[in-house]
This record gives structure tokens, sequence and C-alpha cells, in this order.
């Protein structure tokens, strides 16, 4: 799949559709939403990135894809000990404003440990516990999550309503 393939693909998930070999991936977005306040296109790159294959290439550490405008073919995203994640891109030009508004690269990371756990759970393999609790990311207050995001998952108006996520076209 090439990275405009993906983002396409990726624009239907987020739509809500499950196409073929897709199964859980929209349930694992709507758990990253209740998490993180972002426009519809932060998500769309998260899950493209996913969809390009998210390489786990040690314990704690995975290879994200880059696609079309990044400056770079590949980032690094770890893991680390106290359970926040961290991405090389904090480290270079601009990170700083990316560390704190929480990089894509991290979030297909977590978008595609929570679909391989979805997965797993779909097939009947519990694979390794679950994870508990909301996602967490170097710079982000412990306990810190989107109270709106809780409320469409319960039913509530769409993020959108609320000036949460940004509207498309």
């Amino acid at each position: 799949m090439n990275p405009a393939e993906a983002l396409r693909l990726a624009r239907r998930v987020a739509a809500g559709e499950e196409p073929e070999g897709c199964e859980g991936l929209y349930a694992a977005l709507l758990e990253l939403r209740v998490s993180f306040r972002k426009p519809a296109s932060w998500y769309e790159r998260a899950l493209a990135r996913v969809l390009l294959g998210v390489r786990r290439v040690g314990e704690g550490h995975w290879l994200v894809p880059g696609l079309p405008g990044d400056r770079y073919p590949l980032y690094n995203v770890w893991l680390g000990r106290e359970g926040r994640y961290y991405c090389d891109c904090y480290v270079r030009l601009y990170g700083w404003r990316r560390r704190r508004a929480v990089c894509t690269h991290v979030a297909s990371v977590m978008l595609a440990r929570r679909w391989e756990e979805l997965r797993r759970a779909l097939a009947g393999d519990p694979g390794e516990a679950p994870r508990q609790g909301p996602y967490r990311v170097a710079g982000q207050r412990d306990g810190e999550h989107d109270e709106r995001a809780l409320g469409e998952l319960a039913g509530e108006a769409p993020l959108h309503e609320h000036g949460a996520v940004e509207r498309e076209g």
C-alpha cells in the first residue's frame, strides 16, 4: 500500500467504516479520541501510519513510517520505563512543540498496539494483559484526558459540535 492509498483508507476508517482487514481499528481509534482532542487530520495521519506498518523492533521500540509532508522516511518511538512515550521528532526542529502537542508518530504506536490487542481479543487469543487506563505521553499530566470525547462515546453530541475536532471541508 502506498501513502496515498493509506490516507484514503484512513479517512474511511475515521468515518466509521471497517474495510476488510481493518476490523477493530475504528474501536481502537475511538479509544485514542478519548485521550486526545485533535483535528480529524491528526487521527487520519496516525491511522495511515498504522496502515503502512508500524513495526516493533525491540522491547518498547517501534519504527513508524513517514508520510508525504514529513521530513524523514522513518521515526523512532520508545515507551519509557515510566510508561510514557517518546519520539525522536521531539529532539529535532520544532520538537518542543510536537512533544507538547503529541505527534502522530506516537499516536500511531498507541493505535497499533491497541488494535493488536483488539484483534487478539476478536480471535479469542488474549495475548499480553490488556492496557489499563488512558494513554500517557511525555509532557502530558497524569490523569489528563478529554472529558468531551468520553461524552461522545457515551452517546452525547459529536466532538466537532463541541469544537474539539475540526470538520473537514
